[in-house]
């Protein structure tokens, strides 16, 4: 089973060898799981201003986002985007991007 030197590195209960492709399916079928999840990680906000900002966000997450350019979005002020974000999200905007983008 294993070689002289793994038992004597490893012990009599050595890691058993596992074949490449056994390695990489788990982390390809959690990023398909998370790929799946993302519409249900939409927050229903049934508030217009802080929807056309989230559309925006989904639509393109890529983009260089600023809160500037999202409350221009909104049609509202920096300060009172992000109160308003904040309070119906339960996150920054910022915070919400950067968890969107993972």
């Amino acid at each position: 089973m294993f070689s002289a030197f793994g038992a004597r590195f490893f012990g009599p209960s050595a890691p058993p060898k596992v074949a490449p492709s056994e390695q990489q399916s788990v982390p390809l079928s959690c990023r398909t799981s998370n790929f799946w999840s993302w519409d249900a990680d939409r927050p229903e906000v049934n508030d217009p201003v802080v929807a056309a900002a989230l559309r925006e966000i989904h639509a393109g997450p890529d983009k260089p986002w600023t809160v500037q350019r999202l409350s221009e979005i909104a049609g509202l002020s920096r300060t009172a985007f992000t109160k308003r974000f904040t309070a119906l999200v339960g996150r920054p905007p910022m915070a919400y991007l950067i968890g969107w983008r993972m």
